[in-house]
Formats: C-alpha cells, sequence, structure tokens
C-alpha cells in the first residue's frame, strides 16, 4: 500500500527561465509538498529533445516508467498525487469547469498580436465576458473549503498571467482565491526561491507592446 513512496521523484520538463504553461505544475507540487525535479531545457538542446516527447512539445512529466505530455494532463496528475482533484461528482465536475474556461480565456491569446490594438481590445473584451461568467462562479468550486484545490492553483497562475499582458476587469472573487492561494507557506517559500522565475516570458521574447507594458529596454 506504500509503493509510491519508493517511486523516484517526479521530472517536469520545460524551457528553462520562463515562466509558462508548466507553472501551475510547479505550483501544485510546492502548495503540496510533492517532491520534483525541474530540468529546465535549453532552446538549443530542444531540437534534439523533442521526437522523445510525446507530441514534441513540452511541458512533459517522467515519473517511474509513465512518461506524458499537455499541461492539464499534468496540473490533474500532480493534483491528484495530493488528493486535489476534488472529492465528489459535483466538485470535480465544477473544477473541471473553472480548468476549461481558463483554458478559453487564453485560447484567442497571441503574443504578437497585442501591439495591434484592435486586436488587444477584442482580446480584453472577450475576457473580460469571460471573467465576469467565472468571477460569478467562485462559490460553487472554492469558498465551501478551506483546503485548495488544482482549480485555485491554475487561478492563481491566469490571475496573473492574464494581467501581465493586458488591463482587465478582474472579479474581485477570483482576485480573492488567487490572493489565498499565494499565501499558501508553500508558495510563500517557493516564490521567494530560485526555483520561481520572476517574469512570465524573458526580455528577449517581449514585443514593443510589452516591453512598453513593462519597463523594459
Amino acid at each position: 500500500g506504500h509503493t509510491h513512496h519508493c517511486m523516484a521523484p517526479l521530472k517536469l520538463t520545460y524551457f528553462n527561465g520562463i515562466k509558462g504553461v508548466v507553472e501551475p505544475a510547479k505550483l501544485i507540487a510546492e502548495a503540496a509538498g510533492i517532491e520534483y525535479e525541474f530540468q529546465g531545457m535549453t532552446f538549443e538542446a530542444w531540437p534534439e529533445m523533442k521526437a522523445t516527447t510525446p507530441f514534441g512539445q513540452l511541458p512533459m512529466v517522467e515519473h517511474d516508467d509513465l512518461k506524458f505530455s499537455q499541461s492539464r494532463a499534468i496540473f490533474l496528475y500532480i493534483a491528484s498525487l495530493a488528493n486535489k482533484t476534488g472529492s465528489s461528482p459535483r466538485e470535480i465536475a465544477l473544477i473541471h469547469q473553472t480548468l476549461e474556461a481558463w483554458s478559453d480565456i487564453f485560447g484567442p491569446l497571441k503574443f504578437s498580436e497585442l501591439g495591434d490594438e484592435e486586436k488587444r481590445n477584442a482580446f480584453i473584451a472577450h475576457s473580460n465576458a469571460k471573467l465576469e461568467c467565472l468571477g460569478k462562479l467562485v462559490g460553487t468550486w472554492a469558498a465551501h473549503t478551506e483546503d485548495w484545490t488544482v482549480a485555485d492553483a491554475v487561478t492563481y497562475f491566469c490571475v496573473g498571467r492574464i494581467q501581465y499582458f493586458v488591463d482587465v476587469n478582474m472579479p474581485a472573487s477570483l482576485q480573492a482565491i488567487a490572493d489565498k492561494f499565494k499565501a499558501l507557506p508553500g508558495i510563500q517559500a517557493y516564490e521567494a526561491s530560485p526555483r520561481c522565475f520572476a517574469p512570465y516570458m524573458p526580455g528577449s521574447f517581449l514585443n514593443d507592446y510589452l516591453k512598453a507594458r513593462h519597463n523594459v529596454q
């Protein structure tokens, strides 16, 4: 019954120095105290490794003989190791609804188009409509529990990430979920450590719009 303790630490591979789509996986592991090894991939080494990944993309998880990809599958796997995926069919449905909603919000985002005011405003309008809907639903999946789930971790990441790119009308209910998750001791320790990469995108990836937004030369 205790065989999982003998497993090697989970190995998480993503591009080095980038706080990208892998971040909720790290947040979940850190908040739950799950041991993991982060393998930071360089862009030079990536072409060679690409063929060894299930879909030719990162992030990827390796855990004993298990090797798989796709961000949401990774979040759910790590969260399930810590029993943070919901405790009833109802809770699971509402948590998954939240994860899908965040995917919908970020779906049309293209970094390269952010400098185009018309396209940016269209993305903001799309986001504000979805955020308002999601904000009204917070009580269904978060407020009734003192504990956190995969939905809180993803919400914390997404609340910060969207505001890095654009100005949106962030519902107070979603901001409160983010603030509560950020206050967890494991997250406080993680974000003060070198394991946590600072910006969402390194300076070399920033277009003129994001450079101006974040005062990067």
